[in-house]
């Protein structure tokens, strides 16, 4: 249960009777809000409490709320298709009957892709789903709540870029996740950084899964289609049924790009008639050669000139650290071989050489060896004669 004096928007406890400390909004619940979005205090399955909107897309709205019965604050995305569909009341009803099929078709993908996700719930890089609700003829999907902020936010506040090791820190383990995922024959599709959320801890979190693949599908295309631009590899403009691993890899260099450059790469539509875009190093950014390689390589136009995995992503940046841990090895061990060697010859003591004794017939002078040898040819002379 909400404690009495506590915020209708963000659910912060406030000794205020007017204006929230925490989200600067009043306490009365009447503050504007689009007729689009449920009102502040609604109720969903005498569970959920509605609060403050946390993001709005073309298909959904994600809202800050408070599970009264396990005394917790929890998101909760609702499936609402702008274009497609309006608020009657609590209830989404399409725009007209033309739009009916679009909004059913949309509604059974989202929460096809909600199962989906919760398979996954496992993995500590995603957002964990926690339960999933059909009312108000929609459907709403309860997740995790993670207080943070979103590495758009961060670069933000560092002044537009990281450098390489705290984006690596970042970024990796999602790529070790994204790689298991694309296993399970499921993309992400709208990988960037107000889709990465950073928990207390600074660990990042993938959220929104899904609302690009909605966009692009059967009966669901239209004016709803926003993709990111710098962000949206070629085939989500054009090719839905070219769409694979290779598309969230793109977004990912893409990612890795504007985190380091403080710029967002060119858009894919862009490149095709001149691709001027430049690496990281080109734009005098530090980090690993490998790294930047693999950054451009994520980022290639062609899709069978990108990483075909995350697998091979990973691999990519880490050749880098394990040739220099390598390198570094093999001059420690040649540095401890000579110092050995060193050592050695410092510490074993100088033993004198005793000079052998001379054999009896090196002893000898050579008037000494001639006269002998006068005398054994006589002695032979005369028995050869006898």
């Amino acid at each position: 249960m909400l404690p009495e004096k506590s915020c209708s928007w963000c659910f912060a406890e406030t000794a205020s009777n007017q204006v929230c400390s925490a989200c600067g909004y009043g306490l009365n619940g009447k503050q504007q809000y689009p007729a689009q979005q449920l009102p502040p205090g609604t109720l969903l399955n005498d569970q959920y409490q509605i609060g403050m909107v946390l993001g709005q897309g073309s298909f959904g709205i994600t809202y800050l709320c408070y599970d009264l019965k396990n005394d917790q604050k929890v998101a909760i995305k609702e499936y609402f298709p702008f274009d497609y569909a309006c608020r009657n009341e609590l209830d989404v009803v399409p725009l007209c009957d033309s739009c009916q099929d679009a909004v059913i078709s949309g509604l059974e993908f989202f929460f096809d892709e909600v199962k989906v996700l919760m398979e996954f719930n496992s993995y500590p890089r995603i957002v964990k789903i926690i339960d999933y609700l059909f009312m108000h003829q929609t459907v709403y999907f309860v997740m995790e709540y993670i207080s943070g902020m979103s590495l758009k936010e961060r670069l933000e506040q560092e002044g537009g870029r990281l450098d390489f090791p705290e984006i690596w820190r970042i970024l990796e383990p999602v790529m070790g996740t994204l790689d298991e995922i694309h296993r399970g024959h499921l993309l992400h599709r709208d990988i960037a950084p107000d889709n990465l959320i950073l928990d207390d801890a600074g660990q990042a979190k993938l959220v929104d899964f899904g609302s690009a693949r909605l966009a692009l599908s059967t009966g669901v295309v239209g004016s709803s289609l926003t993709l990111k631009p710098g962000y949206a590899p070629l085939e989500q403009y054009r090719n839905f049924e070219r769409q694979g691993p290779w598309t969230d890899i793109y977004q990912m260099g893409a990612v890795f790009y504007r985190a380091l450059t403080g710029r967002i790469p060119l858009d894919s539509l862009e490149r095709t008639a001149v691709d001027t875009l430049q690496s990281p190093a080109q734009l005098g950014i530090s980090l690993p050669e490998t790294a930047d390689r693999a950054i451009m390589k994520a980022l290639a136009m062609r899709t069978e000139d990108r990483f075909q995995t995350f697998a091979e992503m990973i691999a990519a940046f880490e050749i880098q650290n394990g040739e220099e841990n390598m390198e570094n090895e093999k001059l420690t061990n040649e540095d401890s071989k000579a110092e050995a060697t060193t050592t050695e010859v410092t510490e074993t003591p100088v033993q004198s050489v005793q000079p052998e004794k001379p054999s009896k017939l090196e002893s000898m002078s050579w008037i000494e060896l001639v006269i002998i040898g006068i005398v054994l040819t006589f002695v032979l002379y005369f028995m050869l004669r006898g």
